[in-house]
């Protein structure tokens, strides 16, 4: 059976349903194929389980995706889908706040360059500034924002371990 182009790959459900292992009630896994063979698919766990009983019905998995709206979340990783505003915001959290001098600084780039970065994570709503005085100091607001950073950041620690 063929699965949606965004599954990543076929799904080979067949041999994994049988009617023996439902008898014994064993739970079903369901693989897909990649260049290795045969891989659980697990990378995006859930805390809801889904049975599927039978491998021809998937309307209603269909129909929970449909539902799904991710309008936001799509602009949120949009925003940081730019190295430079990762590194902005990645420096925020580290700081707890910062002005465009300092950002400027430390990432060796031109105000205006760092100017531009803001104005466009702030619209998101990713950012917020507060005057202190004469400077415009930014903080990360949205907690999206703060858990993928979070989540690179262990990630990149993992890897740095098994290396």
């Amino acid at each position: 059976m063929a699965a949606p182009p965004f599954w990543g790959g076929d799904l080979n459900v067949s041999e994994l349903l049988s009617p023996v292992r439902r008898r014994e009630g064993l739970e079903p896994e369901i693989r897909r194929r990649h260049s290795g063979g045969l891989a659980k698919v697990g990378p995006m766990q859930t805390s809801v389980e889904l049975k599927i009983e039978d491998p021809n019905d998937l309307g209603p998995i269909f129909q929970k995706v449909k539902k799904k709206e991710f309008s936001r979340e799509a602009e949120i990783f949009k925003a940081l889908g730019h190295p430079i505003r990762l590194k902005i915001v990645y420096g925020l959290l580290m700081v707890g706040g910062c002005n465009v001098k300092n950002m400027q600084e430390c990432l060796g780039l031109h105000q205006a360059t760092v100017s531009q970065h803001l104005i466009h994570l702030k619209s998101k709503g990713i950012i917020t500034s507060t005057r202190q005085g004469l400077e415009m100091i930014y903080t990360v607001s949205d907690s999206w924002a703060k858990c993928i950073i979070e989540n690179i950041e262990k990630r990149q620690a993992e890897s740095e371990v098994h290396e």
